[in-house]
């Protein structure tokens, strides 16, 4: 009969397809898609652009990566501790202890801590040093070495008039403390000016 013709027509080409897939290569394999009687309908393409794709970017970024985190860094040992200040001289002590009594009034004869007169305010200041000074210009001119003028540092005393009659607590950069004169304060005044006459250096 026709039909059976036609069913061993059809038959035959699904067989002789088949066989041709088996037979190519992978990557390029045939995929049918439909059949007329007596031949097979193939298309020929690659396989594997179908099955086989890349590697999303993402992975192959991740598979970069390194399997451990590296070291960190060691900490930096501690900075040592600033050096200690040197400790107090005699001389830095009496500055201090002149600049603490700023602002008294000026009285003739006073010795502190409430008035001064000019040697008993640099008397004061050196009796808090340890060192004791008299009570009188005059005389506390003749109690240590003499000091050049360029050479002087703080705490040095400094003296004025012809005769001496009055005396400062020089404190740096061309300053000094002292109790001027009745109706005035403990107050800083510049070294120069006056009738200067020298300096001495208590407790040297």
């Amino acid at each position: 009969m026709a039909w059976k013709s036609v069913f061993r027509a059809v038959a035959l080409g699904l067989i002789i397809g088949a066989i041709s897939l088996v037979a190519a290569p992978r990557a390029h394999r045939p995929i049918i898609v439909g059949s007329a009687v007596g031949s097979p309908v193939a298309v020929w393409t690659s396989v594997a652009s179908l099955t086989e794709t890349s590697p999303h970017p993402m992975e192959a970024d991740m598979v970069s990566l390194p399997l451990d985190a590296p070291p960190a860094s060691p900490t930096p040992p501690a900075s040592p501790p600033p050096p200690a200040p040197p400790p107090p001289t005699p001389a830095t002590v009496a500055v201090a202890s002149a600049l603490g009594e700023l602002g008294k009034p000026y009285l003739w004869g006073g010795l502190g801590p409430r008035a001064f007169d000019c040697s008993g305010a640099t008397s004061f200041a050196w009796r808090a040093a340890g060192v004791s000074l008299p009570h009188s210009a005059a005389v506390q001119y003749r109690s240590g070495p003499r000091v050049a003028r360029d050479q002087l540092q703080p705490g040095d005393l400094v003296f004025y008039g012809r005769p001496i009659n009055h005396v400062g607590l020089y404190i740096g950069e061309g300053k000094m403390v002292h109790a001027p004169q009745t109706g005035k304060v403990v107050s800083i005044s510049p070294v120069d000016g006056g009738d200067y006459v020298g300096a001495v250096r208590p407790g040297a």
